[in-house]
């Protein structure tokens, strides 16, 4: 949290960098040198590659042994995001969190606006901080507001590649604040500001620290 900083990732097994390797694919792409650009590797080999330019945000993912993307734009209220994460356990059920305080969720007929639930928050100002999704195909949002909260959307089983869901608040120890969430499969991990002023790093599942 001070200092310089870094990504991790727990495979299972160890920690390890997440800092991916490059990928010529996303120089076919040609994006302006001033482009926003977020990205998200698939163990299949599929890529998705999200671009914000010039006032519009685009969504390229590359199929398997593919080497020209399917494009589809992104409806955003502000595109002009300098951070966004873009996550998803299949590149046909992505989701994009834009630190400007939007969502949209991409299914069967393109993408489309996904609004946070109300938090009875009098300032209006709630935002995503940080977003993961799980191989259930849920999506974990961290927002900001009066108090941080940790949210879980669901699509429907009915329409699992609709973008249409349920959200449900998700309750924490006493005393955590969650700041930001990560998945590794079907694991869940949130990093959390203790009421006493500690940190921790909470796993929805017992993690054996000797690994």
């Amino acid at each position: 949290r001070h200092g310089p900083g870094t990504s991790v990732a727990w495979d299972g097994t160890r920690w390890s960098d997440t800092v991916p390797p490059d990928d010529r694919r996303i120089t076919r792409l040609q994006a302006p040198a001033d482009a926003s650009v977020t990205r998200r590797t698939f163990a299949s080999g599929e890529l998705a590659v999200a671009v914000a330019s010039a006032g519009r945000v685009t969504v390229h993912t590359f199929p398997r042994g593919a080497s020209t993307p399917e494009s589809r734009p992104v409806p955003l209220a502000e595109p002009e995001f300098t951070t966004a994460d873009l996550v998803g356990r299949t590149p046909a059920e992505l989701y994009l969190c834009t630190f400007l305080g939007e969502v949209a969720a991409l299914g069967a007929g393109g993408w489309s606006a996904l609004p946070l639930p109300a938090s009875g928050d009098a300032t209006g100002g709630e935002k995503p901080l940080s977003c993961a999704a799980t191989d259930d195909g849920a999506l974990w949002v961290v927002t900001s507001g009066r108090t941080n909260r940790l949210l879980r959307f669901q699509r429907h089983a009915s329409d699992p590649r609709g973008a249409s869901g349920t959200w449900a608040s998700v309750t924490l120890p006493e005393g955590e604040s969650p700041d930001a969430v990560a998945s590794g499969g079907k694991r869940l991990f949130v990093a959390t500001t203790s009421s006493s002023g500690g940190f921790a790093l909470l796993s929805d599942a017992p993690v054996d620290a000797a690994s």
